[in-house]
């Protein structure tokens, strides 16, 4: 135990919202804000991008497809290593590349995420930047999963789903169990704990085998529900329960948005708007200056805060100013009834930032018409995601091995601080080695496990699942990191 728990809430529940804390009633407003102000003019707009029992819907007029342009639609359903052109230039350019990105910000983030355990959050220098893409990575991902989940869950994509979803994680859960074993000599092994990175293969499963069935409701009403779902479910499923639940609902709207996102009308209305690649270039720019200069920004925003999606209402969290110190937000009274207030704002700024970023990286094929070659790494970005927390552990013991050196890269930035520069550089470097050929042939036996299909896959199902697709291509996985 690193300190004692210091209780946020009063000894009596306060029941007054004149009494209530400064920062919910911020967090309220703008929730009326967003609910009141701004939900007519998202919905219209969030209209043109969906499409309704198969139909592309333009502000709610069902528009018939058109056979004058490739169906992008398609080409979001198709194999990733598809050889047809026109969808390599979509999915790959587009969707893997700006997935590549995502998880190279989930590396780096973890590589420098070593500092906040020993600093106050206001002496490191690059909290802020931790903070700012934090609002956009797994949100980004999740929304990507949506995206690529618009075909029915048919025999074919059940084993797809069973070979590089479910079994990576119980190959994950084993070796790590075992590298910690050996590490660090914490050897009791809970398969079904919440933690480290495997969670999002868990809430993968459970949110393919969801949209199974709720993909038959309307767009505004399956939105509605998944965001009232991760609303609601910061009240009464609680973080470190089995399997992740609080994540898989918290995450779930955004997972939701990009199943029901048309990638056609998305692609045709951004190429219509001449302004919105400088536009999201700004806001990201905005956003990370003001969490440099506005402290109170990050404070609101920082892991662990209230509404963040990885944690329910009333989880205790680190105090970020003192790291020995915990902290537990009240559970009763007006305080703890208006918690959902604190997270609606999150998504607002999320699904933002995730626009944003899915705008300004770019688009264009690379030379001659081949694809960047960080779309060709981000078609296989389940091997950094993976690998790197190993990576990482040794970095933790190497710094703890050499205390000297650790306390000085836990100065300020001009005396030691900026050696956290390093690991970002190496991550990107580590993002690129990971996804090789020689790499991904060492690691595709408990990473992309297609071997088993044969010894775990009844033999009628797995014929059934071949005549479903032709002979020489690669089953479409609707949910790939």
């Amino acid at each position: 135990m690193l300190g004692a728990i210091a209780s946020a809430a009063s000894t009596s529940c306060i029941w007054s919202f004149s009494e209530v804390t400064e920062d919910t009633r911020q967090a309220v407003f703008l929730s009326c804000f967003i609910v009141l102000g701004c939900g007519s003019f998202l919905y219209g707009h969030f209209a043109t991008l969906t499409t309704l029992h198969g139909q592309r819907t333009i502000r709610g007029v069902a528009e018939l497809p058109r056979t004058d342009e490739p169906d992008e639609e398609i080409a979001a359903q198709a194999p990733l290593l598809e050889p047809h052109a026109s969808l390599v230039s979509v999915r790959c350019s587009w969707l893997d590349g700006c997935r590549f990105w995502l998880v190279f910000c989930i590396v780096a983030g973890h590589a420098v995420s070593f500092p906040t355990t020993y600093l106050a959050g206001s002496q490191y220098w690059l909290r802020p930047a931790l903070v700012w893409s934090a609002t956009f990575h797994m949100p980004g991902l999740s929304l990507i999963s949506g995206m690529c989940s618009r075909g029915p869950l048919n025999q074919a994509r059940a084993i797809r789903i069973l070979t590089r979803v479910l079994l990576p994680f119980i190959f994950a859960r084993m070796i790590g169990w075992a590298f910690y074993c050996r590490l660090y000599g914490a050897c009791g092994f809970n398969p079904f704990a919440d933690g480290s990175v495997e969670w999002y293969l868990v809430s993968l499963l459970h949110w393919r085998a969801a949209i199974a069935i709720l993909g038959a409701l309307r767009a505004p009403i399956l939105m509605t529900f998944a965001l009232s779902l991760g609303l609601i479910s910061g009240y009464f499923v609680y973080a470190g329960e089995p399997m992740g639940p609080q994540r898989t609902m918290a995450f779930f709207p955004f997972f939701v948005a990009g199943y029901l996102i048309d990638p056609k009308a998305a692609r045709r209305t951004l190429n219509q708007c001449m302004w919105a690649r400088p536009l999201a270039v700004t806001l990201l720019v905005l956003v990370l200056a003001f969490a440099f200069f506005i402290p109170g920004i990050v404070r609101h925003l920082e892991l662990g805060g209230r509404g963040d999606f990885n944690n329910d209402y009333v989880a205790a969290r680190v105090d970020p100013e003192n790291p020995s110190r915990y902290m537990a937000p009240p559970s009763c009274g007006l305080e703890y009834v208006l918690a959902a207030a604190h997270r609606l704002p999150r998504y607002f700024l999320s699904f933002g930032m995730i626009a944003a970023v899915m705008v300004a990286l770019p688009r264009l094929d690379g030379v001659n018409g081949g694809m960047p070659w960080w779309a060709c790494a981000g078609q296989h970005t389940m091997y950094p995601y993976l690998l790197h927390p190993y990576v990482l552990n040794l970095q933790q013991v190497l710094l703890m091995r050499n205390q000297a050196w650790a306390v000085w890269s836990l100065g300020a930035f001009s005396k030691g601080g900026w050696y956290w520069l390093v690991p970002i550089a190496l991550s990107f470097l580590f993002m690129r080695l990971a996804t090789f050929d020689i790499v991904r042939l060492c690691f595709a036996p408990v990473i992309e496990p297609d071997w088993a299909a044969k010894y775990l896959v009844n033999d009628s199902v797995a014929t059934r699942a071949k005549s479903t697709i032709k002979l020489g291509t690669e089953i479409p996985l609707p949910i790939k990191i």
